[in-house]
Order: C-alpha cells, then structure tokens, then sequence
C-alpha cells in the first residue's frame, strides 16, 4: 500500500497493528516524536510519505509507550542476547534500536508501546490513544467512501506537508456529510 492508502485502512479499521522490530521481542506499535526539520529530512531524504496520524505523548506514555533506547553496538549485541536467553522478558527487546555508523535513525525520535500478545490480538484502538490530529500529503485529500467518512476523522485537526517549502499548514477538520 501507499502511505496513503495505510492510513485510509488505519481509519477505516481503526486500529495500529503491532510488528516485530529489527531488534526482535514482541510486536510493537512504532511512533516518531521528530522535529519539523527531523520530519523534514525523513520526507526528504528517507523518503517517508508525507501522511500519518498526530498523538499526544502522554496518552502515548499512558498506553506503555516511551522513547526507544538506542544502544551502541556491544550494549545492543548486550540486552539483545540477555532477552533472547531468557534471563530478561524479551518485551524489552521491543525497545532496542543499534546506533552505529551504519544505523542512526536519530532524526525519527521514535517512540514503541510493545503489546501483550499471549491471548491478545497484537494492535492498539486508535480511540485509546487518543487522535489529535491528521498529517496529510494532500491538501485536497478525504478518506471517504461513497460519501461516508471514518467516525474517529470528524473535526480532527489536518496538518498538511508542503513539499514546495517544508513547512506544515493547518487545513480545516474534515466534517461528515450533511444528512
């Protein structure tokens, strides 16, 4: 999928699925507390799409998320191998991000909640987090179908990504048709 068709299906579904990370552990939900210009450069020079859903850090840190804890190598190859023995809950693994030369990620300021997955389905409501707002890559764009919008999109906030001058421009909520 596009970005943007993910998060046409996020609204739509309504929820964040977790996924197992390059440091292993369980499935986590990822999230990026990055800057304007970190923001900037991941569109830029990373090439994410200009598209995503806006949180509030602590309704993030109430879910169990928190900042990842990147690790230089030896620390890393360390906490990897002490959760993958056992003698520490692999949960923590979710945590890990390598820093070295060839892995620095430090412009995204991520953010994971890992999810209990024994007996749960590995993904998060998106109406727990609490949604404050829309990144969009289209100032025109609506995730309506057949004139229905996603219940949890009405009278949110859009942010919309100018590729011309990278800066962010506040669009009018979107409103569910008029019966």
């Amino acid at each position: 999928m596009t970005a943007q068709q993910r998060l046409e299906s996020i609204l739509w579904e309504g929820k964040l699925w977790g996924f197992t990370t390059f440091s292993g552990g369980v499935p986590a939900v990822c999230f990026s507390e990055a800057t304007l210009d970190g923001m900037n450069f991941m569109i830029g020079r990373r090439f994410y799409g200009p598209w995503g859903l806006v949180f509030d850090r602590q309704s993030i840190y109430d879910a169990g998320g928190g900042p990842v804890w990147y690790a230089r190598p030896n620390e890393h190859q360390f906490l990897r191998g002490l959760c993958e023995s056992g003698q520490v809950n692999s949960r923590l693994q979710s945590w890990l991000v390598r820093l070295d030369g060839s892995s620095d990620w430090l412009e995204e300021r991520e953010w994971r909640i890992p999810l209990l997955t024994e007996g749960y389905e590995p993904a998060l409501l998106l109406q727990a987090l609490g949604l404050t707002a829309l990144l969009v890559g289209d100032p025109d764009w609506s995730p309506a179908h057949s004139g229905l919008l996603p219940q949890i999109v009405a009278g949110i906030p859009r942010w919309w990504s100018n590729p011309a001058d990278g800066l962010l421009y506040s669009l009018p909520p979107l409103q569910p048709p008029l019966a």
